[in-house]
């Protein structure tokens, strides 16, 4: 029996060179690809008057290695014949390694608007960019939530739906207990979006 035919954990030691080999092959390509677009992205960023292509170098900076390594290995994996439950939650480490990027990409992004819109409206209005301000921070908050519900539910053995109803009546409760500051804060949003005076 050659060398590469021994079997290791139901793979040849071929296969588990494959997909090492393609883990790595992907890894390098992404990290290159990122890197290579968001400086040249980033360099013609500063010759266009836009802000749409800063914004976009700006997110893509804080793509992360790590979670760029863990979907490498994902599909490194994909050349292996692994348990079902082994296959199973490698995907779901990938996909939560995924959701994590996302979350990260959507924070960039909601930064990256407070700071144009705080740029453009300080001297007029400083009003207004502090209560974007909270607006954001109000924006971040939803999307965690979402991006961490979503990963809970995607965990084998999980159920999120009885979180979701324990989040409900919670929030319910918490509403009712403070209700005279949520309409004090809504109000002042409100004032400070719609700008009915000066």
């Amino acid at each position: 029996m050659a060398f590469w035919q021994w079997i290791f954990l139901g793979n040849t030691l071929q296969n588990w060179a494959i997909a090492l080999l393609t883990s790595i092959i992907v890894l390098v390509a992404l990290s290159f690809v990122q890197r290579v677009l968001i400086r040249r992205l980033a360099a013609f960023a500063k010759k266009t008057t836009t802000d749409i292509d800063d914004i976009v170098a700006k997110v893509g900076m804080n793509t992360k290695l790590p979670l760029l390594a863990i979907l490498s290995f994902y599909v490194g994996s994909l050349a292996l014949t692994l348990p079902d439950q082994v296959t199973n939650w490698i995907g779901t480490i990938a996909l939560i390694a995924l959701l994590a990027q996302v979350a990260l990409w959507g924070d960039a992004l909601i930064a990256c608007w407070l700071a144009c819109y705080q740029e453009q409206h300080l001297k007029k209005d400083a009003a207004s960019v502090t209560t974007i301000r909270a607006l954001g921070f109000v924006i971040r908050l939803g999307l965690f939530a979402i991006i961490m519900l979503v990963a809970l539910d995607n965990i084998p053995g999980v159920e999120v739906t009885a979180l979701i109803g324990s989040l409900g009546i919670g929030g319910i409760a918490v509403a009712l207990a403070v209700q005279n500051i949520l309409t004090d804060l809504f109000a002042s949003l409100s004032i400070a979006l719609d700008q009915p005076f000066v």
